[in-house]
């Protein structure tokens, strides 16, 4: 029996001592972090991009609208990245989905997942609609760093972009673009 036992904590145990997480060569760097406002059902629309160090922001997001949203306004979350060394974007995400879905539901995609997980730790947006009016929903300090990525991401430029729309109409769009960068080698 305890022969048993040693063989198994060899078979599943030394795999778990031996295997070590790949380390981040990289910083993120955010060069743009702007929200414009597109209609009037928007009352107010703030955001500001705080650095804290080399590779990590604090991103903080406000917004008021002056009625309930519609249960049917979308989101459109789409990305870009150009690898180093290429002249041409590749896009990496383009989802479009109606807004209550992303409150309410836990998504896949592991980038759009931790950016969702992170928004919700830092904000005060119901997990369920409705979006109402006169409410000033935010978020503050919302962490942008290297984490947010996965550990092979290449050096890359990138451009995510939110868009919100109501009724087709857009309302309002949520830029972040920058790029990952070589981490010095004192890190």
């Amino acid at each position: 029996m305890l022969y048993k036992y040693i063989i198994a904590v060899i078979a599943f145990g030394y795999p778990l001592v031996v295997i070590q997480s790949a380390q981040r060569r990289f910083d993120l760097e955010v060069q743009e972090y702007h929200c414009t406002n597109r209609t009037s059902l928007v009352r107010q629309l703030h955001c500001n991009l705080t650095k804290i160090a080399n590779g990590r922001y604090y991103a903080d997001f406000l917004f008021e609208i002056t009625r309930n949203l519609d249960k049917e306004a979308r989101i459109h979350f789409t990305s870009y990245y150009t690898p180093q060394n290429a002249k041409k974007a590749v896009k990496f995400v383009d989802l479009n989905m109606k807004v209550c879905d992303v409150l309410s539901q836990s998504m896949t995609l592991p980038l759009i997942k931790t950016i969702i997980n992170e928004v919700r730790k830092t904000s005060n947006l119901p997990y369920a609609c409705p979006i109402k009016g006169n409410f000033t929903y935010k978020f503050v300090n919302l962490t942008l760093d290297a984490n947010i990525l996965p550990t092979y991401t290449p050096l890359i430029s990138y451009n995510f972009s939110t868009k919100f729309y109501e009724h087709q109409k857009l309302l309002a769009i949520l830029d972040v673009s920058g790029a990952t960068v070589a981490r010095s080698k004192g890190k």
